[in-house]
């Protein structure tokens, strides 16, 4: 999907049941398939609501919507460039090394019988 601004967005969506209020923050095109834009999201003021979950993992999303509001107080934009799958690989894989180094693995294997 993509918003309006042309970021390329990556997320997934989970909801139940329907939202009643004014609905329009993001304009978004469903890929691959998508025709069109559909609208989702909601705001009031500072206050913004979705149902794309992993907005903020989309780097150039994050950065701009974080510069727009650094704008706002009068601060320059950062010049740091996160990104936040390379983050989270390197914390996924740092975890897998942990529980390598603490589990007796065979001993999990034979319990359960592999």
């Amino acid at each position: 999907m993509a918003d309006a601004s042309g970021f390329p967005l990556r997320g997934y969506e989970i909801h139940m049941g329907v939202s009643r209020v004014d609905i329009g923050l993001f304009r978004l095109k469903r890929l691959p398939a998508g025709e069109g834009y559909e609208l989702d999201g909601s705001g009031d003021n500072n206050c913004w609501g979705t149902y794309i979950h992993g907005l903020f993992e989309n780097d150039s999303f994050r950065r701009d919507l974080l510069d727009r509001l650094r704008d706002r107080r009068g601060l320059d934009p950062l010049n740091s460039k996160i990104k936040y799958s390379e983050l989270k690989d390197r914390a996924i894989d740092n975890l897998a090394d942990i529980v390598r180094r603490n589990i007796g693995i065979d001993f999990i294997k034979r319990a359960v019988k592999i």
